[in-house]
């Protein structure tokens, strides 16, 4: 869930989940990751170039990952109810909060009041002001290159 914005780091989440299933095939048709993107300043031509190039990236990632049935990027670009986003907040594993600037970011508290389940993590990029005020959440830095990340080997220790 954000604002179609190029600083939200839309562009940088779908790359991380092109890298996720580079990396992890066997993930194919069992992954869905799903952007909810409200469209934002679409009079302003950066913002037109921006949205253009968020459908580039989706279309290519599906192009080479989706499986039959299933794509691998579900990019939903319009405005939602809040009751659809609470049935998407409540549906996630994962909630990718992935900003590479903001002041608050209020998708991830969303997200944590939709959660009475207690279920589904927190990602939160540290560039975001709430992963000051949610201690609880995975806080990362979304400018990380692949290089200096931890290898995940999938098993627990």
């Amino acid at each position: 869930m954000d604002r179609l914005d190029y600083t939200k780091g839309i562009v940088e989440r779908l790359r991380a989940v092109e890298q996720l299933l580079d990396a992890h095939p066997e993930w194919v048709g069992r992954f869905c990751f799903v952007q909810i993107a409200a469209p934002s300043r679409s009079a302003i031509e950066r913002y037109r170039r921006f949205a253009e190039e968020v459908n580039e990236v989706a279309d290519a990632i599906n192009a080479r990952f989706s499986a039959p049935g299933r794509s691998a990027v579900c990019l939903r670009v319009s405005h939602h109810s809040p009751r659809e986003i609470f049935t998407y907040y409540r549906g996630a594993d994962l909630c990718f909060v992935s900003s590479l600037h903001d002041g608050m970011n209020l998708v991830a508290k969303e997200f944590v009041a939709a959660r009475d389940d207690e279920a589904g993590v927190l990602l939160l990029s540290l560039f975001a002001g709430a992963s000051r005020e949610l201690p609880e959440a995975l806080v990362v830095n979304p400018t990380t290159p692949k290089s200096a990340r931890p290898r995940c080997t999938g098993r627990s220790p």
